[in-house]
């Protein structure tokens, strides 16, 4: 049996410069990558463990 290990980083006060119209640019923002992916964007993650 394999046991594989997510990775989850957020990286916070970025600066966004986003293709997708959606988001748009944000001045400051947060980004949350799970493993090599982007699960999310936004102003400010709160509670995040």
């Amino acid at each position: 049996m394999t046991t594989q290990k997510h990775a989850r980083v957020l990286y916070k006060n970025g600066i966004i410069a986003s293709m997708d119209e959606d988001i748009g640019n944000l001045p400051v923002g947060d980004v949350l990558v799970e493993d090599d992916h982007i699960v999310s964007i936004g102003p400010e993650f709160v509670g995040f463990h």
